[in-house]
């Protein structure tokens, strides 16, 4: 090889080498800039809030038909002479 072709190789590949380092140094500050801004979280429709209001109004009827439940369950287990397994698995039902 000569020395001509050497150099020339040479030019080549600190041009090159000087692209590269411009691209990816444009990169790493485009996902800077990404990261740096705050990501709102978008404001629910109102179709939204309203099914939210009726999960919990449903939730809120569950409870009561499990409180409902367990009354009638407590009246069985009493009657049937059980309340002290009763009370072993619901001890905040029964009070006392």
């Amino acid at each position: 090889m000569t020395w001509g072709n050497f150099v020339t190789a040479f030019i080549s590949f600190l041009i090159l080498a000087f692209v590269l380092f411009l691209v990816i140094k444009k990169f790493m500050a485009a996902q800077e800039k990404e990261e740096e801004a705050p990501v709102e979280e978008p404001k629910p429709s109102d179709e939204v809030v309203l099914l939210q209001e009726i999960r919990n109004l449903l939730s809120k009827q569950a409870g009561s038909i499990l409180r409902i439940v367990l009354n009638f369950t407590l009246k069985f287990a009493i009657t049937a002479g059980q309340i002290s397994k009763f009370r072993l698995l619901f001890p905040k039902v029964i009070k006392g």
